[in-house]
């Protein structure tokens, strides 16, 4: 089953997605969580584009310098 995406979201530029659980500061998840809303997107996008922008600037061994 595929989930329904919206277009223009960053999360669907790859048609298979995962579910993960990870562990934020609250203010960081707050901050993020009403960012997203103030920008009409939701929390997954968000930390889908950001994690994209954050492989394109890494070097491919995960070391940057």
């Amino acid at each position: 089953m595929c989930p329904r995406r919206r277009q223009g979201d960053p999360a669907a530029s790859s048609d298979r997605s995962v579910k993960t659980t990870i562990e934020l500061p609250e203010d960081v998840w707050r901050a993020a969580k009403i960012r997203a809303l103030d920008d009409y997107t939701d929390l997954r996008t968000v930390v889908t584009a950001a994690l994209m922008a954050y492989l394109r600037v890494s070097s491919p061994g995960g070391h940057d310098g």
